[in-house]
Formats: structure tokens, sequence, C-alpha cells
């Protein structure tokens, strides 16, 4: 069973390693390949402002009242927690962005975790744009 579920995150990033969106994800966040953040990349509604965009996924105080996408969600806090194990087990070899260090030394497990969660969704947002505006140029070079 461990060797079909690698098989299949394999497959999952090799289908998405030319998205340009999932390249500039992996830039910013600074790791080279992530399951979690290739599934985000195709499910979350990247073209809704960030305010909608937590809504979606339950980063409200009141978490929409249950009204949110739960498998998003696991995903989200997947990859928060990922991040936050391996900043705490490698802190000089990973090449992660500055404030997720900073949050992760500052913040207990749980509000880190949080507050990972929300930088991540910043960060895919910011990706978003990012890609559209290298298309929007190559395009326009051509």
């Amino acid at each position: 069973m461990e060797k079909n579920k690698k098989g299949a995150a394999r497959k999952i990033i090799k289908i998405l390693s030319d998205n340009t969106i999932y390249r500039e994800v992996r830039r910013l966040l600074g790791f080279s390949d992530s399951v979690e953040a290739s599934i985000l990349t195709v499910e979350l509604p990247l073209h809704l402002p960030l305010n909608i965009l937590k809504n979606v996924v339950g980063l409200t105080p009141n978490r929409n009242n249950g009204r949110y996408n739960h498998r998003i969600r696991n995903h989200l806090s997947q990859l928060a927690i990922n991040i936050y194990l391996n900043v705490k087990q490698w802190r000089d070899k990973l090449e992660i962005p500055e404030e997720f260090g900073e949050i992760i030394e500052s913040l207990p497990w749980g509000k880190a975790i949080c507050k990972l969660q929300s930088r991540i969704l910043k960060t895919f947002r910011k990706a978003y744009f990012l890609a559209a505006d290298r298309t929007v140029n190559n395009l326009a070079v051509r």
C-alpha cells in the first residue's frame, strides 16, 4: 500500500510539474516537490479575493459556521504542519520564507499552524498573480 501511495504521489507531481502556478509556489515556499502543494494548486479557487478564499477553507474566527471545504482545509493543514515540522527539525537547511521561520519561532504550536495556513494562502495567491503576469508578458513578447 505504501508503494502505491508513493507511486500516486509521483504521478501527481509529474502531471503538475509544467504548471506555472505550481512552479511559482515551489519557488516562493522554497521546496522542490510537494503533493499537498500540487493538490492545493489545482483545488484552490485562487481567482477569488483572499478574504473569500479564507471563508472557503474556514480560516475565519467562527470557521464559517462549519460551511467550508473540509477536504481543502485538510490539505492546507497538512502542508502547514509539514512546513512546521521540517523547520523545527532542519532549521538551517530549509530555504523557506523568513516570515515562516519567525512565525514558527515566536508562536506556540496551534497558533503557529493557523498563522502558517493564512500565510500559505497568501503565498498561493501571490504565485497565482506572478504566474499570470509572466504568462501575459511571454505572450506580449512573442
